[in-house]
């Protein structure tokens, strides 16, 4: 499954074995390669947009 990032700083980089090089912005990578590089501090997570959470109506209780 690939991951939307935000590349910080411009580096060369090795995903699946080829020579790739990143620059600043947004890439779509795997998601093993996402947190390596977040890990390594070369990348940061992009907030994944999700629906609002639901208001509990009055008797649901979970």
């Amino acid at each position: 499954m690939m991951r939307e990032i935000q590349i910080l700083a411009g580096f060369t980089g090795y995903p699946n074995g080829k020579k790739r090089a990143f620059s600043p912005g947004v890439e779509n990578v795997a998601e093993d390669y996402a947190d390596l590089l977040v890990e390594k501090g070369l990348a940061k997570e992009i907030p994944t947009k999700t629906a609002p959470a639901k208001a509990a109506k009055d008797g649901d209780e979970k």
